[in-house]
Parts: structure tokens; sequence; C-alpha cells
């Protein structure tokens, strides 16, 4: 049971998504026993185990069949002949989804960077930064992000995942490194994707990427300049505007709409 417990614990640190499963009732005889707990990762690991048999491998297909629910729910299984087994009892289990929270990619560990994995967490993200350089890329400077990276942009790019939960920020400290990482992320399925910028450097990007036949509805999804008009000036200000703009994106707020109305209170 210690080494389950183990594996849960790796797997919420990492963020990973699946959902432990645990006996939670037994009537008659079963193969498992109450409180059994087996976890089931989207990339198909599984550990621990509820028993075996008929009963754990229905488990498991629920599972596989409800992997975009969020919410906990429980299921009863019959451990007789009608079940498929010869038990002859019943068993409940809990279903328990993890690795739910909203992931920022912040590609770029300098000032802003810095500023944005710090407030991060308490906005509800799982953060990763990237950057090659090693003297920013430590724990000592991004003491609050989940996991970092200290690999070139091109290299990381091709090992992150990346889905409709994923919001990424580039304020990497080169506009070769900025546009290397939008032209990858652009036309991906994210929940946001923006990046740091002039008007002059937006539009060369912008044209750059046009350029090199990235679609128009994906390049229309770029943030960019990215962050709230509000006046920011320092790293500090700026990775404020840039926290509000991602968050204002989550809740499907009309990102221009409050940043007018900021300019003019």
């Amino acid at each position: 049971m210690k080494e389950i417990y183990q594996h849960i614990r790796d797997a919420l640190e990492n963020n990973e998504t699946g959902v432990i499963l645990t006996i939670i009732a037994i009537e008659g005889s079963s193969p498992g026993r109450l409180g059994d707990k087996m976890l089931i990762l989207a990339n198909g690991q599984t550990f621990g185990t509820i028993g075996g048999g008929r009963a754990e491998y229905e488990a498991i297909k629920e599972v596989q069949s409800h992997w975009q629910r969020r919410d906990i729910w429980r299921k009863s299984y019959d451990l007789d002949e009608k079940g498929g087994m010869l038990c002859g009892g019943k068993m409940e289990v809990l279903f328990e989804p993890i690795g739910t929270r909203d992931r920022l990619i912040i590609f770029g560990g300098g000032h802003v960077g810095k500023v944005l994995a710090r407030l991060a967490p308490d906005c509800g993200f799982w953060t990763i930064v990237v950057d090659p350089r090693q003297d920013f890329a430590n724990k000592e400077n991004l003491p609050q992000a989940n996991q970092i990276i200290c690999q070139p942009y091109g290299q990381a790019l091709k090992k992150l995942q990346f889905n409709e939960n994923t919001y990424v920020v580039v304020v990497t400290n080169s506009h070769a490194y900025d546009e290397l990482v939008l032209k990858h992320c652009a036309p991906l399925e994210l929940a946001y994707l923006g990046a740091i910028g002039s008007t002059t450097k937006t539009k060369k990007i912008l044209g750059d990427l046009r350029a090199q036949g990235i679609p128009e509805e994906a390049i229309e999804r770029i943030h960019m300049p990215i962050g709230l008009n509000i006046g920011a000036q320092t790293p500090e200000e700026i990775g404020i505007s840039i926290m509000a703009e991602l968050i204002a994106s989550k809740y499907g707020a009309d990102v221009s709409a409050v940043a007018m109305k900021k300019l003019q209170n």
C-alpha cells in the first residue's frame, strides 16, 4: 500500500492526468479488500490493484471512457456469475480524477518569467519554466516553479506535451527564440498563447509566421503584445499584467474589454 501512495504523490507533483480507484464498500466475498487502491494514468500506466479479475477490468474501462470527467464518482460491481466472477459478493469503487490543474509553460526564466513563476501557484497554475541558461534555469532563481527545464528551446519543444489546458507564455531573451516557440505552438490547440514584444516586434514576428505558412486562424489566437494594457513598466508590473490576462482568458472574459475598462478607471 505504501508503494501506491508514492506513485500517487509522484503523479500529483508532476500534475499527471489520472484517476485513483478505491474500494469503499464490500458485500460478501471479494478478491479486493476495503481501502485497496489503484492508480491509472493517462499514459496507460497502472499501479496497485483493486482485486484483479473482471471487476478490475471493467473499472479500467470505466476510467478509459471517462477521461474528460473531472468530478468524483462511484460505481458498484457485481462479483457473481452475472458479473463474470464467482466470488458472489459486490464491491463499490470510488473514482477520483487527479492532475486537473491548468499548466502554464513559461519560455524564458528572466525577470518577467521569474515574476510569472512566482505568481502562478497562487493563481492555480502548475508551472514549467524553460530556459537554456543555467544561471536562470535553476531552483534558486525559480523556487516556485513545479518543473524547470534547462535545455535549448527547440529540444524542449520536442519533449513537452501540450493540450487544451495548457497556457504558454513566451518571454525569452531573443526575438529568434520567441519566433521559434511561436511557430511550434501557434497551430496547437491551447488554452492560451502569448508573447512579449513591442508593436514593431509583434508586426515583424507575426509577418514572419505568415511567410512561413502558419495559418491565419492560428496567428489570430496569439496574444501579442502580451498582457493587459495597464501601463506596466517594471518586470513585476508586467508579470502582473500578463497574469491578469491569463486569468481573464481562463474565465472567458473579453480581454480587450477588460483592458479598456482598466484604462478608463
